[in-house]
């Protein structure tokens, strides 16, 4: 989507630099010049954004201009691969080929075979070792993807994409500041790449280093010791973590000025959401309601886009003290489970593996018991007998097995619920009441030893799962309503982790410029059809939902509750009422006030102050 985008604004300028012609004015030269410059950054993003499929891919016909620029401009890692694919085992290729094909067709287990493959017949094929690294870290298996990476960058040093993806690995592990030090290494010898810049501002962020982030990304922006870095400083990426990190710093006037710069240069959702934030705090109610137009015309012109880009953005700039929160299955129960400062109710016994496994054996005495895989990225089970030796090599959560005397469709199934965390200060949370059944086919065989819950699943929207318990016998106002108090517990016990002081981020200067957490919590039901939770995740995406509409329609419902909250109810609510602009005639009220009545606050007596 990126580089569609990146391509699409190419298209865009030159069409618009041969319209000018030979007919501008001697003023607008200095325009021009701007222009080249924008076109070459383009050329250059597109080239970097296509390194990290590690597959170099045919330009279309539109783009041959680009192809004819000059080869100086092209980053050492695109020229590298480019050389060394010309000079690929004629095997290899077609292996890389059939990786790529495979992949396109979601069939990763294909892909995965096809690359290993590759590797096996020239194993210095660095662009096979990287796409199993990435493949492997999507799916949850770091020390695989870590050491697919590592082979990458011993194979190719110069390949910034295996550096990047393997902080990535690392802070799902929870070792931020090895992929800290890694990213500076990289910063040593790929200076003028900004995406490097972006990473480590990233990283440093999540570590609650809010100040050193913001130092190092201007020691960047400004051209290092010898001013020998020209990219940064035309980075919008590096520019708004600049802006984005001092806003959370508690700083106004500079965040205010960067963000303006960003909407006049490339305006996007996000954008123009923080500009819309920052002049409020600084009291220009005129320019915020300005941008707060154009976000609503944004939503307007595709909802889709819109909701996909503030998704992301939901999970990536979100509070610091979430990634520590959430980081596994094993981070949320240490949360939510006996033991921790405020245990919440729904919770089965819960034993984390390896670490609890003597304490888990003392426990597991009798009856079916599930291990449920500690990724995040992957939802991976097995049912274990009591009866089973419990190897000190299992790793994951130990939880006993429940399941309803019923099923869905034939199969089994877990409630999903989209929840919204609107502020800290005072705790605002909802959720949607319209929950989604996610279904799994049910094996032959209750005890199923190998199974796997990641094959394909069906999702049933909330009229489905309603009608099916009614069907069933099943008392749903009760249901809902022991969901919604154990919902309350869960959610009270996580934001009360995510309030404590994590560096220099803190959760009441989030809530001060309106950003919200949208966070997915699972359930199942016992045979007495009691709900209990078994998992939390806080990054839910869009491109996980192709062809379910169900939870599509949840997400971007999820999106436009906790924005219209934002703008229409929360601080934003007087620059919409004090402008004349007719905020409230937008698409983007309509479409918040359709989905409101299926969003429920949970009344939660919060402890904390303000």
């Amino acid at each position: 989507a990126t580089v569609v985008a990146y391509r699409e604004e190419l298209r865009s300028l030159r069409e618009a630099r041969e319209r000018r012609g030979a007919e501008e004015e001697e003023e607008d030269l200095l325009n021009e010049a701007e222009l080249l410059r924008r076109e070459e950054d383009l050329v250059e993003a597109i080239e970097l954004a296509e390194d990290l499929l590690g597959v170099n891919k045919k330009k279309d016909d539109d783009h041959d201009h680009g192809a004819k620029e000059d080869t100086t401009k092209k980053s050492v890692e695109e020229l590298t691969r480019a050389a060394d694919e010309r000079d690929l085992d004629p095997e290899a290729r077609r292996s890389l080929e059939r990786a790529s094909k495979a992949l396109a067709e979601g069939r990763k287990n294909d892909c995965l075979a096809s690359l290993k493959h590759c590797l096996r017949v020239d194993p210095t094929c660095y662009q096979a070792s990287l796409q199993c690294g990435l493949l492997l870290a999507s799916e949850g298996e770091h020390e695989g993807a870590l050491e697919y990476l590592d082979k990458t960058v011993k194979t190719q040093p110069g390949c910034l994409s295996a550096y990047i993806a393997m902080n990535q690995v690392l802070q799902q592990m929870g070792k931020m500041q090895e992929g800290e030090s890694i990213l500076k290494q990289v910063a040593g010898f790929a200076f003028d790449q900004p995406e490097i810049w972006s990473a480590l501002g990233m990283n440093l962020f999540k570590q609650g280093k809010l100040q050193e982030a913001v130092q190092i990304l201007k020691y960047a922006v400004t051209g290092g010791p010898e001013a020998k870095f020209k990219k940064p400083s035309r980075d919008n990426m590096v520019l708004f973590c600049i802006a984005f990190f001092q806003a959370c710093l508690g700083y106004l006037a500079e965040p205010c000025s960067l963000f303006m710069r960003i909407c006049n240069a490339e305006a996007s959702p996000v954008s123009l959401y923080m500009m819309a934030q920052a002049c409020r705090l600084v009291g220009d109610k005129i320019l915020s309601a300005q941008a707060l137009l154009s976000l609503l015309k944004a939503f307007e012109m595709s909802k889709v886009a819109f909701c996909s880009e503030l998704v992301v953005f939901n999970s990536t700039f979100d509070l610091p003290q979430w990634t520590d929160v959430l980081a596994s299955k094993a981070s949320v129960f240490r949360c939510l489970g006996e033991g921790s400062q405020h245990q919440a109710d729904g919770i089965l016994p819960t034993y984390v593996l390896p670490e609890q496994v003597d304490k888990a054996r003392d426990a597991v005495t009798e009856g079916l018991w599930i291990i449920r895989g500690d990724s995040q990225a992957k939802s991976t089970a097995r049912i274990f007998d009591a009866r089973e030796e419990l190897s000190a090599l299992e790793r994951g959560i130990l939880q006993p097995y429940v399941a309803p005397d019923f099923l869905l469709r034939g199969c089994k199934f877990s409630l999903n619920f989209i929840a919204c965390v609107t502020s800290y200060f005072p705790i605002q949370i909802a959720y949607n009441k319209r929950c989604f059944a996610e279904l799994v086919p049910s094996s032959s065989s209750r005890v199923d030893k190998e199974r796997e819950e990641e094959s394909k699943v069906v999702i049933l929207d909330f009229d489905e799962v309603n009608s099916s318990f009614e069907q069933e016998g099943v008392d749903c106002d009760k249901l809902w309503a022991q969901v919604k108090e154990k919902m309350s517990s869960a959610l009270l016990s996580l934001v009360h982790e995510v309030c404590q002081v994590k560096g220099q981020a803190r959760a009441k200067r989030f809530s001060a410029l309106g950003l919200s957490k949208m966070l997915r919590l699972e359930f199942v039901l016992d045979k007495n059809l009691e709900p209990w939770v078994v998992g939390v995740t806080g990054n839910p995406k869009l491109k996980d939902a192709p062809g379910n509409e169900a939870y599509a329609e949840a997400l971007q419902s999820a999106v436009v509750h906790s924005l219209g909250r934002q703008i229409f109810e929360n601080e934003l609510r007087q620059v919409v009422d004090a402008g004349n602009l007719k905020l409230r005639e937008q698409v983007m009220s309509q479409a918040y006030e359709k989905v409101k009545g299926s969003f429920e606050a949970l009344q939660i007596e919060s402890y904390y102050t303000s």
